[in-house]
């Protein structure tokens, strides 16, 4: 079959200067991790230092041509939008180095916790990370992003409570790929792991089911303690991965039930084509055989009726509004937000990251509330900032979070400097363009006129901090 080079990301890399990031955020000695290219750093808000940050420093000079991979990391980050994904929050860059500011998880990794203290988890605890490790790839493979570097590493926990595990993230996204069509679309570039990698990456001729290849084997290491593939060298390795039929060995599987060992084998099939989808794997079996103690809808009635009624009152806020909004949301840790993350699962019945018309529409119904395909449409008018016509995650937070127990004045402060880039103590014209344009939207002049005179009380050209405070305040009840 021809193969076809990996869908390019977009160009545009905008990245804010050293003195914004300067003025952002403060790196800790904290060493959090490192790779070929720099070192993950602890660091805080300036404004607010109980808000922490990861802090990828990559120095220029060690990158040389993979400049690009950085600029597709982040351009991948900003389009991924998931309560299991690691949340995104901006890019600076100086004459020597890149600053790549992520939220930070305070949990460890899975291989921090089990395989280096030879620990095996129970199927109940398994199933409930595979579960939510699949929504989440699900997400990415309907936004054409394929991770192709999942391993136990690039998993962690949003806190210190290691027994949630709808609390993980999927993390570091430096080797992720676009991609474009339908699922037969081949990519090329053998990256990744090699104990977690798929053999048809060996062949340098797949597609996004290379993630669930990926996936069957942490699954695997997880509740046996072992790797389905060993051998002495990467060769060998490869070897082994391409032409040899994955095995359960008594000793270490007589214990597990059958049905997990069947969904795995379905996982680890050598042929792309024939391997289980993530949506077959959510259906399968194993997880209806854990009924007892299934993961089941867990936002009760009173929950998703606020939730319904913030989403059905939403006034539609300016366009300034929303976009400091989402970047608010996104600096909120997982536990001010654990039940919202909740619900929103609950409503996306089909685990894209997305809540469709129809799935507002059923979460509507089952509080015994009819409503029109028309209301249906208003609803997520107000609310769908993208314009895509569904409600995104982000999107679903700002609508329903409740900003008067969780904004502060530091926070209003940050959210000010976001827009004000150049640190002048104003937000001028080309400060608008430049914070929208970083974050990925590119509106007009005439669009970025309107948002300065729909602010700008004073009328002077430009928003005071005054004037910005009094947004974010607009039809808050403190």
């Amino acid at each position: 079959m021809k193969k076809s080079v990996n869908l390019p990301i977009s160009t545009s890399f905008r990245s804010s200067s050293l003195d914004s990031f300067k003025r952002m955020y403060e790196i800790e000695p904290m060493v959090l991790g490192g790779g070929a290219f720099g070192k993950v750093f602890q660091g805080h808000d300036t404004k607010n230092p109980s808000v922490k940050v990861a802090i990828k420093v990559i120095e220029k000079k060690t990158l040389g041509s993979n400049i690009d991979l950085v600029k597709s990391e982040c351009q991948i980050l900003r389009n991924l939008d998931h309560p299991n994904i690691i949340n995104y929050r901006d890019v600076y860059e100086s004459p020597t180095s890149v600053y790549i500011v992520t939220e930070l998880c305070k949990g460890r990794d899975l291989f921090q916790i089990y395989c280096k203290k030879s620990v095996v988890m129970n199927e109940y605890d398994c199933a409930k990370l595979a579960k939510t490790l699949i929504k989440a790839l699900i997400h990415c493979h309907s936004e054409k992003i394929v991770h192709r570097d999942l391993k136990l590493e690039n998993i962690m926990f949003a806190d210190e409570d290691e027994s949630d595990f709808s609390n993980v993230k999927i993390i570091d996204f430096g080797l992720a790929a676009k991609f474009q069509g339908i699922h037969s679309t081949k990519m090329s570039g053998v990256v990744g792991s090699p104990y977690f990698t798929a053999p048809e990456v060996f062949d340098d001729d797949y597609n996004e089911s290379c993630d669930i290849w990926s996936l069957g084997v942490i699954l695997y290491v997880l509740l046996s303690g072992d790797y389905p593939y060993t051998a002495n060298s990467v060769s060998l390795l490869k070897d082994q991965i391409k032409v040899k039929e994955v095995q359960f060995p008594y000793r270490k599987w007589d214990i597990i039930s059958e049905s997990v060992q069947d969904l795995l084998y379905k996982m680890l099939d050598n042929f792309p084509r024939s391997r289980i989808t993530l949506k077959e794997c959510l259906e399968h079996e194993w997880f209806k055989s854990i009924k007892n103690e299934e993961i089941s809808k867990i936002s009760d009635e009173e929950e998703l009726n606020d939730v319904m009624e913030s989403l059905q009152k939403y006034n539609s806020l300016t366009i300034l509004h929303k976009e400091a909004m989402s970047v608010f949301v996104k600096s909120l840790n997982s536990n001010e937000l654990k039940k919202l993350e909740e619900i929103f699962s609950d409503l996306d019945e089909d685990n894209t990251g997305m809540i469709t018309p129809e799935e507002l529409q059923a979460g509507l119904k089952k509080l015994g509330k009819k409503t029109s395909a028309k209301e249906i449409k208003s609803i997520i008018s107000k609310v769908d900032y993208l314009g895509n016509g569904k409600i995104n995650y982000s999107e679903f937070l700002a609508a329903t979070v409740k900003v008067k127990d969780l904004l502060s004045e530091e926070q209003i402060a940050t959210l000010f400097e976001n827009f004000d880039v150049d640190g002048s103590g104003i937000i001028t014209i080309d400060n608008l363009k430049e914070a929208f344009s970083k974050n990925g939207k590119h509106l007009s002049e005439q669009e970025i006129d309107a948002i300065m005179k729909e602010h700008d009380l004073e009328k002077n050209g430009v928003l005071t901090y005054e004037e910005f405070r009094a947004m974010m305040l607009q039809n808050v009840d403190f």
